[in-house]
């Protein structure tokens, strides 16, 4: 099994089945979970090997879901202050490609 460079060697598996009997738990204990928190591990290792990898959603696949009542939305001028997450040391991969082959250790 290849490795990447911040050392993880586990391939995340991103796809599930669903069956025509499953419920949104068993969905939910059997596959969804289970995906989260091999995504957060392999989220934190590349953290702790200085990469953060922060490849934009696809605009054509991307939703929003409507607020249930006709308030506006939440006016947050902070979230700009927060930044991209650059800081000395950190690696910011923001290309699909360059992920990929960053997690296939190519790069």
């Amino acid at each position: 099994m290849k490795t990447d460079k911040s050392g993880n060697s586990e391939w995340v598996d991103t796809s599930c089945h669903i069956r025509k009997d499953d419920t949104p738990l068993d969905l939910w204990m059997r596959e969804l979970a289970p995906m989260g928190l091999r995504l957060l591990r392999r989220v934190l290792r590349e953290v702790d090997a200085g990469v953060i990898i922060a490849v934009d959603q696809d605009k054509e696949l991307a939703t929003w879901e409507p607020s249930i009542d006709s308030l506006p939305r939440l006016f947050r001028p902070d979230l700009p202050m927060l930044g991209d997450g650059r800081a000395d040391g950190v690696l910011v991969i923001k290309n699909r490609d360059d992920a990929e082959q960053y997690r296939e250790g190519a790069v």
